[in-house]
């Protein structure tokens, strides 16, 4: 859930994205030409000048399917499997995190997962990219909500059946990603709240060891 300062475009069927930094745009570049060809990004149609473009992905990005399936179980466990093989596959390819990652920046086309935002992709823990996406769940649309938590309890069962995760360290990292959202947001930030679900997931994530 970051704020972008690059211009993006549709036109004849593709996205165009014009790169506020450079580094930004060869970092992008970057992870798209190692992901070339294997379905987990959209295919790559011109690169130059700081602008990047690639098929245009006519389907529902992944952030709506969720809520839409917020009530439907068996939807959601079915849409984190998606997403966990996606990245999975995507840290063997490309051996790093997003680090600036939302489920806004996947679709989710023919019951699998593409990505289209890498500009952020750096060596970094899992648990930094899995706790900024739980934060996401536990924030939007309705913060520190039973449903909300009910809902990264899925999302933390599907994780931990394909990646072993340090308790503490997703902790921290849940708790520093949480206070960021709540400021971003502007979400009164409440310290206990955050403290307690923080915990409670990182007992969820001891159970699976």
């Amino acid at each position: 859930m970051e704020e972008s300062r690059n211009t993006i475009g549709l036109e004849n069927g593709r996205v165009i994205k014009q790169f506020a930094n450079h580094m930004d745009y060869v970092n992008e570049l970057r992870i798209y030409k190692k992901l070339e060809g294997t379905g987990l990004c959209p295919e790559l149609l011109y690169n130059g000048q700081d602008v990047i473009e690639h098929e245009y992905i006519d389907s529902p990005l992944l952030f709506d399917e969720l809520i839409a399936a917020i009530s439907d179980e068996r939807k959601l466990q079915h849409l984190f499997a998606l997403f966990t093989a996606w990245y999975a596959e995507f840290r063997r390819i490309a051996g790093c995190s997003l680090e600036h990652v939302d489920f806004r920046d996947f679709a989710v086309k023919d019951d699998h997962i593409v990505c289209f935002d890498f500009e952020h992709c750096k060596a970094d823990f899992l648990e930094s990219d899995f706790a900024k996406l739980c934060s996401q769940i536990y924030l939007v649309p309705k913060p520190f909500s039973a449903e909300a938590e009910r809902v990264c309890r899925l999302f933390i069962r599907q994780v931990c059946a394909r990646f072993s995760l340090a308790p503490d360290l997703f902790a921290s990292q849940l708790r520093s990603e949480l206070a960021r959202i709540c400021e971003l947001l502007g979400i009164e930030h409440d310290e206990e709240k955050i403290d307690g679900f923080a915990e409670r997931t990182a007992d969820l994530i001891r159970e699976s060891i």
